[in-house]
């Protein structure tokens, strides 16, 4: 399984072997899934290749070709109503 995936929730917890946090993903990290288990996945982060456990949630395959396209690099920028 060496396509990436993401997740929708905020913070996703990343287990160790015992069943402890040992670290978090945060909206949008992108990480690939070694093996499945019954209850959980193994996966290996994007960003740093660390190699944990996450509890079976909604998770979503990344898409290969951008769905946005940046065609300026200014913004508009609007006062706060009083």
């Amino acid at each position: 399984m060496s396509s990436k995936y993401t997740h929708n929730s905020k913070i996703l917890n990343l287990y160790d072997k015992n069943n402890k946090v040992a670290s978090q993903l945060l909206y949008g990290e992108t990480f690939s899934i070694i093996n499945k288990k019954v209850s959980r996945y193994h996966i290996k982060t994007t960003y740093d290749n660390y190699s944990g456990f996450i509890k079976i949630k909604k998770i979503l395959k990344c898409r290969n070709n951008p769905t946005h396209q940046i065609v300026s690099k200014k913004a508009f920028r609007y006062k706060k109503k009083k």
